[in-house]
């Protein structure tokens, strides 16, 4: 059996090369572990953990900015996101934080004030004490929201 390699864009490389470069640099083994130990959801922790690793590879080598629009715009183009024919607007939270966070403000995700202050919080994560507490409201929002739905 032969393994098919799909070709990937430049920019696409440089997306995820930075991405997990940045993992390398900034996710401590060490939270990954206190995430599990206070059982935080590990999808939510992650999108929470990616918005604050791009931002800091970005920051750190602000050449990969171009790239990562690019690359993201592609990616969502190409349906790499299974979002296809799908109203983004009726995601759950994480997954309009994620599409968010990675596409950016072009697709015209909505978000509520208590949503908003959510996002400006993940936005504003410095380090994974930071990740780890604001995954815990985001999980808090959406527990309540499911209630009320």
């Amino acid at each position: 059996m032969t393994a098919t390699i799909t070709e990937i864009t430049n920019e696409q490389y440089d997306l995820f090369c930075g991405h997990e470069v940045g993992h390398a640099l900034w996710t401590p083994i060490e939270g990954m572990v206190l995430g599990i130990k206070e059982k935080i959801n590990s999808g939510v922790l992650n999108v929470v953990e990616d918005s604050r690793i791009e931002r800091k590879i970005k920051n750190k080598y602000p050449g990969l900015r171009n790239s990562f629009i690019k690359a993201y715009s592609q990616l969502y183009k190409d349906n790499f996101f299974g979002t296809k024919g799908a109203d983004v607007n009726s995601f759950n939270f994480i997954d309009r934080i994620n599409l968010f966070c990675k596409v950016g403000v072009s697709l015209g995700i909505k978000f509520n004030q208590t949503e908003r202050d959510l996002l400006n919080q993940v936005e504003s994560t410095e380090n994974y004490d930071d990740v780890i507490e604001v995954s815990k409201r985001i999980i808090d929002y959406m527990k309540q929201q499911q209630k009320e739905n």
